[in-house]
Formats: structure tokens, sequence, C-alpha cells
């Protein structure tokens, strides 16, 4: 990961660290994960128009397109969400889940922050960040 790199994205995009992305080690890797926020004032600044084609749409299980484009540059990933058994999506809501995936991941990948590590908080059940409750 290339520290300076990330800082000049950072101070580029006006992320704070308290509220916009955190550290996650996972498997000996550290990663970097850009919350749903994060990755919106991301989107906003750079003029990203991102369009959407559901390419499955089933009960449990979802496919969505992503394209973002910004001036002449095009990117183009998909996502998925599954409920149930072995799948990644814990809610209901399995098209919407595929498409906040899609829309991290092709803004990420957009802003050249997907080659330093950096993810959606939404493109695993791994990345979310533990909220610690306390009771009076």
């Amino acid at each position: 990961m290339n520290k300076e790199k990330l800082n000049e994205l950072y101070i580029k995009y006006n992320l704070a660290k308290d509220t916009d992305f955190w550290q996650k080690t996972l498997g000996g890797k550290t990663f970097t994960i850009v919350t749903r926020t994060g990755i919106e004032k991301i989107q906003n600044q750079e003029q990203i128009n991102v369009i959407f084609d559901a390419v499955v749409t089933e009960k449990d299980f979802a496919v969505v397109k992503a394209t973002a484009i910004k001036d002449n540059k095009r990117i183009e990933t998909y996502s998925s969400a599954l409920k149930g058994n072995g799948g990644n999506c814990f809610t209901s809501y399995v098209v919407e889940m595929a498409e906040k995936r899609a829309f991290a991941r092709a803004v990420l990948k957009l802003t050249d922050f997907y080659q330093e590590n950096v993810f959606g908080e939404d493109e695993s059940a791994d990345f979310k960040q533990k909220i610690n409750i306390i009771k009076q």
C-alpha cells in the first residue's frame, strides 16, 4: 500500500478519518475501508455519473452492473448479493445491496483507490466496522 498516494487521495477528497474511512486487517493483510458517505464525497467532487443495470433479480440473489463515467474515462463492474446459505447478504434487500456494492466498486476503481487496496464498506460483511453500544 502506497501511504503517500493514499494521503494525497484523502486530502484531495477531504475525507475524514473519524467518519469516512478506517483500516481493517484480515488474514494478515491490511485494507483501507471507505464508508458510503466517503464514496459519495468522492463521486460528488469528481462529478462521476454512475449508471446501473440489473442483470439478475431474484428473490434471494441479484447481480448489478455499474458503469461509472467521468470525461473520457469509463469503468464497468459487477456486484452480487446472495441471501441464505453461503451467501454474502444478510438482508432481504439483495438488489439494493448489490447496487451499493457495484456503486462503491465503480467509483473507487474510476478514482484509482482500488489499485491502492481501498474497498467500500458494503463490499464484504468482513469490512463492516464494529460499533460498541454501551447500555446505561
